[in-house]
């Protein structure tokens, strides 16, 4: 298949789904499955950022450069099809499934158009853990490991979010560092690290069976278990056990795992203990990344156990968490760069947040899309900074541009189209045009609810906005919003 420049939508191509127009602007990224685009919609004087999923099977599809339909052969039509349907069915189901969890993207919209299949997401902006740790992929001895402590505080907001995954028997198959995004906060130095690309991600019933078919098959090498390559039929929070482990691995040494079939563990130890990684850290990896299933980890709060880290948040709705890196400028290039490079970016990069948040509430507001409020108990960010000089954050590798609007990174690729093509009307599945339209019910009782809208709007820095929704709270949820108020220094 030719590269994804000759594949993908064209700039300004419009994708309609009722009364929403997402205008794409160029690649993200792209994979064996699907092609993911940064994308816009305007509402009046807003525009608003998203990025797009299209389901594109690479080895198997082409596009018709005038109509942007995606084709295939005769002869590949049931594989493709199927890999359809799965995509539009997993998608549906997490958009659905009302998952709130911050370090989990959110998926907004699921519609058919030009012969395949998109779902809308949110955009996160800022780098992923691949970049964070190794900037260019074609560099790969260019890299810069994280130090334990920062690894794992990096990690344990996702394996918190895989915990929720699997308690509502969905499994990512997907997971690794390209795949977990750092996207930028109000603090410098702190960051959201967010899942995303649920393209391969599968959903099984009570009795451990999926509930669509399962005909197509990706993998990743070094991320992938060994099972995964033959197919994985049953629930098997395992085969995510082993792709987090890998990744823990790669944040750790700089270096992908050997593929599954070609691991050896007395060398991938070996690589461990050269960057200074701690025994315990070590067995829970082996442990993590065993050939089998069975002898491997059996579940994620389990290995969060052997990891020595603790799943969940504080009871008073902090749920910031503060890494101080075992060592000092790591990432920095010396001579105070990040500092200049911080107070260069820093105060545009607020604004067109600020912006970004505002814009998000409208649009939800115009769009009639339910309110998709991540509760308090799940959000979960991280913060870089230089360990005892704590008002020096470190410098992200990549981070300035991303502050700079020059990288979008959701995905891998950066490949960027050019052409102008008429707008691609959306057509619902056949499941939407069954699916009675009603209005969004909210979740728990009202005062809970409440408290989560209040801890939502803190979170963006909307103190008015926080004290209004408040108002509904139960009297002690109000006086830990005023507590956490008074931490957040918003006031000041």
């Amino acid at each position: 298949m030719a590269n994804v420049e000759n594949v993908a939508l064209p700039k300004g191509t419009r994708l309609i789904f009722g009364n929403q127009e997402y205008v794409i602007d160029h690649v993200l990224g792209a994979g064996g499955f699907g092609i993911t685009y940064f994308a816009t919609s305007s509402h009046g004087a807003m525009t608003l950022q998203f990025a797009v999923k299209e389901h594109f099977i690479k080895r198997l599809c082409d596009r018709d450069r005038l109509s942007a339909a995606v084709s295939y052969n005769e002869r590949d039509a049931e594989d493709v099809e199927n890999s359809l349907l799965d995509f539009i069915a997993e998608a549906t189901r997490l958009k659905d499934n009302d998952l709130k969890h911050d370090n989990l993207v959110k998926i907004f919209d699921v519609f058919e158009a030009n012969g395949t299949a998109y779902y809308i997401m949110e955009y996160i902006d800022g780098i992923s853990l691949r970049q964070l740790v190794q900037k260019d992929k074609s560099k790969p001895d260019d890299v810069n490991p994280l130090p334990e402590k920062t690894a794992l505080t990096i990690l344990t907001p996702v394996i918190d979010a895989i915990a929720l995954l699997h308690g509502a028997r969905i499994t990512h198959l997907d997971l690794k560092p390209d795949n977990i995004q750092l996207g930028k906060t109000f603090e410098p130095g702190r960051y959201r690290p967010v899942v995303i690309d649920f393209g391969l991600s599968k959903h099984y019933d009570k009795k451990g069976n999926a509930t669509s078919t399962i005909r197509s098959i990706g993998c990743s090498d070094g991320y992938s278990p060994l099972e995964q390559y033959s197919g994985i039929t049953r629930f098997s929070p395992t085969a995510d056990i082993y792709s987090l482990g890998a990744t823990l691995y790669f944040a750790l040494t700089g270096r992908r795992p050997a593929k599954a079939s070609e691991l050896q563990w007395t060398l991938a130890e070996k690589e461990l203990k050269a960057h200074n990684v701690s025994p315990r850290v070590c067995k829970a990896l082996e442990h993590a990344m065993a050939k089998t299933p069975e002898a491997r980890t059996q579940s994620v709060e389990d290995f969060a156990s052997e990891l020595g880290i603790r799943l969940g948040t504080p009871d008073d709705g902090d749920t910031t968490v503060l890494i101080s890196p075992d060592h000092k400028k790591n990432h920095g290039d010396g001579e105070g760069g990040k500092s200049s490079a911080i107070k260069k970016y820093l105060v545009p990069a607020l604004i067109g947040i600020i912006f970004a948040v505002l814009g998000f509430f409208l649009f939800k507001a115009l769009s009639g899309h339910p309110e998709q409020t991540p509760a308090a108990d799940t959000a979960q960010h991280v913060s870089i900074d230089a360990g005892e000089e704590e008002t020096a954050p470190i410098e992200v590798p990549g981070m300035d541009d991303a502050l700079s609007g020059r990288t979008k990174p959701q995905n891998d690729g950066k490949a960027e189209v050019k052409q102008d093509v008429a707008s691609t009307a959306a057509t619902p599945s056949a499941k939407e045009k069954q699916k009675p339209q009603a209005a969004a019910e909210p979740s728990g009782n009202a005062q809970k609810q409440a408290y989560d809208n209040a801890m939502k709007h803190l979170h963006d820095g909307d103190i008015d906005g926080a004290r209004r929704a408040a108002a509904g709270a139960s009297p002690e949820d109000r006086a830990k919003i005023e507590q956490a108020i008074k931490r957040s220094g918003f006031e000041d």
